[in-house]
């Protein structure tokens, strides 16, 4: 094992869009002050090399924002990692106006990101790829010390920080009767579904069966989209007897459309996240999380939306018309079908050989009650994401005693508070229902219970507070020695705001994490 006896002024424990926005930002705050306090930085990345959400680049899927929601603009639109300013490094801007759009492709967006993450490395900012960071602890002066282990030679090095941000991104949901059986090769998670696809198409075909059957669990945007990839990909594999067919298991009566109008949208402003967090009620921000739930959790975009409903309907034209001229349907399309109000309650897995049987879903219907099974084949989870594991890093830490978590405490059990809830007494269950909070759950909220069956209903009902600054940085306990200060990155949903997960203030919020980091306690 090898340290340092330097201390580094920041390291950053991930290296995502939301870090690399914190670097661009320290990029230009040394450009404009000698003064600047953040010399000696550090990124930290577990991928070899950056990639962004490479399971789901689609293609022609595009964003959901405007192409000016970028790294930097809102905040500065001079800076030199604008989207506008890798258009003109790529010599595509003037090609980009002519499409007349502000929405670029998911594909394009991922590549601008890559180009800003080699600029910031360009400009003095080390990032320490194929690095997984294996603990945290403190050091007697309670400096915060950073051990990670390199993945191609196994040699562990820790390094002492004076300010540590974790952008711990979000891990894949899947609903509570599927934990059991997520590692079975035929069952994935959405965010993976590009680069786990060919394997499991091949696996499946290979049974030889005349029609494949492929559940889709979810009612969001990712579950749309993978529905229509699939469709894509079964149209190419010969049926016999039954056209192969994807099944979308959805809780809701219907799939709904994402509210992206201007009035909606404002929620998503930066002024909106002052709002937020001077809300000194729990059980307010938790009524405006569910108020706007519909610009961003179980909807799908309404030109996706449209395109989806545009092959059931074709379908049910193709039906109706072998049905009056008694000519046999064809069995070369693939059948799409929803399968509303519909409830997981138990999955039994196949076994992993080509031959071994399906997977076997108890369905209840939410509104009759009544119970069937389906068989499927292979399912594909597109059920949101979960943001808790900066709470298993710190758990397990002596960092973690400074914020009154110890190994004991479930992420479940743990939230963010604003600084003007101290006083407050500890919410509620009703403040706080897990069932209701977007963030903690899946797009579509299938998952039932939606907290860890072991947990008792005291463990909920008082659940842990960590308090954390409008600046994002968290606060320790009274009378705790910690002098490293300690900031997180996308998952302060419930204390700043719908966009804290999505890439809407990126630019914003990373100058104010920079601006608090040069400020001298």
């Amino acid at each position: 094992m090898s340290s340092s006896d330097s201390i580094f002024d920041l390291i950053g424990l991930g290296f995502g869009p939301a870090n690399i926005a914190i670097a661009g930002a320290i990029v230009e705050t040394r450009l404009k002050h000698d003064s600047c306090p953040l010399k000696q930085v550090l990124f930290i990345e577990k991928h070899a090399k950056f990639s962004w959400h490479p399971g789901m680049l689609l293609p022609d899927a595009k964003m959901q924002i405007s192409f000016m929601k970028d790294l930097a603009t809102l905040r500065s639109p001079q800076s030199p990692i604008t989207f506008l300013s890798y258009l003109h490094s790529q010599d595509r801007l003037i090609n980009f106006i002519n499409r007349g759009s502000t929405i670029p492709t998911r594909k394009e967006y991922a590549d601008y990101l890559s180009w800003a993450a080699q600029y910031v490395q360009d400009h003095g900012i080390p990032v320490s790829f194929g690095t997984e960071v294996v603990a945290i602890d403190t050091d007697a002066d309670g400096i915060v010390i950073v051990r990670s282990k390199n993945l191609a030679s196994g040699e562990i090095t820790s390094r002492r920080a004076r300010n540590l941000i974790i952008s711990p991104g979000g891990t894949g949901r899947v609903p509570h009767p599927m934990s059991t059986v997520i590692d079975h090769p035929l069952i994935i998670h959405s965010a993976s579904f590009l680069t786990s696809i060919d394997s499991i198409m091949s696996t499946i075909t290979a049974k030889g069966k005349d029609n494949l059957r492929i559940a889709v669990i979810g009612s969001g945007q990712s579950a749309a989209e993978v529905t229509l990839n699939l469709r894509e990909r079964l149209a190419a594999i010969p049926a016999k007897g039954a056209p192969h067919s994807i099944n979308m298991v959805i809780r809701k009566g219907a799939l709904r459309p994402s509210d992206d109008t201007g009035f909606a949208n404002e929620i998503f402003d930066p002024s909106a996240t002052n709002d937020w967090y001077s809300l000194t009620s729990p059980n307010t921000r938790q009524m405006r999380l569910r108020e706007y739930k519909s610009t961003n959790y179980s909807v799908v975009n309404p030109i996706t939306l449209e395109a989806l409903y545009e092959v059931i309907y074709g379908q049910k034209v193709d039906k109706d018309i072998a049905k009056r001229t008694g000519v046999p349907s064809d069995f070369s399309t693939p059948l799409i079908n929803i399968h509303a109000y519909s409830h997981v309650v138990a999955v039994d897995a196949p076994g992993s050989t080509p031959e071994a049987a399906d997977f076997t879903f108890t369905v209840q219907n939410i509104i009759s009650r009544a119970i069937s099974t389906e068989k499927y084949d292979a399912v594909i989870c597109a059920t949101g994401y979960q943001r808790t594991l900066w709470v298993d890093l710190l758990k397990e830490s002596s960092v973690g005693k400074a914020f009154g978590l110890s190994p004991a405490c479930h992420p479940e059990t743990c939230r963010l508070a604003p600084e003007n809830e101290s006083t407050r007494d500890t919410v509620s269950s009703s403040s706080f229902d897990e069932s209701t909070t977007p963030s903690s759950h899946s797009s579509s909220n299938i998952s039932t219970p939606p907290t860890s069956p072991s947990l008792s209903a005291t463990q909920l009902d008082h659940p842990h507070k960590i308090f954390i600054t409008r600046g994002y940085r968290l606060l320790p306990s009274e009378g705790q020695a910690l002098k490293s200060r300690i900031y997180l990155q996308g998952v302060e949903e419930a204390t700043h705001g719908l966009s804290d997960t999505l890439l809407s203030i990126l630019g914003v919020r990373a100058g104010e994490v920079v601006d608090d980091l040069c400020k001298q306690d």
